[in-house]
């Protein structure tokens, strides 16, 4: 599920279950298309996400406590584990990158969710795409 809450109109959850090629957006049944062209822009996205770095190191630095996530990643495996990013303001563009409520001394910039081949501009392909 990836949450870019007042940065991006982007509020999905993705269902991935590569045992039994199952691929879902939200209620869009994605394996049941049929469609290379849509399940290779939806493979695209999710690797955009899953494929997000880090821009610098700030292992001095905490994130502000009572700060919500900007921005928020959490990966759900079968099992029912789970694994939360949260991505708290540091400065505008810039966040830092909070795992499963601690802080992993990294941040992350706007533009690797934003700029070209990034997280945003892949969904918007692939929204346009599923119209």
């Amino acid at each position: 599920e990836i949450n870019m809450g007042d940065v991006y109109d982007l509020h999905e959850t993705l269902y991935i279950d590569y045992a039994n090629d199952q691929y879902k957006i939200g209620d869009i049944d994605i394996s049941a298309m049929e469609d290379e062209d849509i399940m290779q822009l939806y493979q695209t996205f999710y690797r955009a996400i899953a494929n997000l770095s880090f821009s610098e190191m700030h292992l001095n630095e905490k994130p502000d406590p009572d700060k919500d996530a900007a921005i928020q990643i959490i990966y759900t495996e079968q099992d029912g584990n789970t694994l939360t990013l949260d991505f708290i303001e540091k400065e505008k563009n810039h966040y830092y990158l909070v795992q499963n409520g601690t802080y992993t001394g990294l941040t992350v910039r706007l533009n690797r969710f934003t700029g070209a081949g990034g997280v945003t501009s892949r969904y918007e392909m692939l929204m346009d795409k599923l119209k």
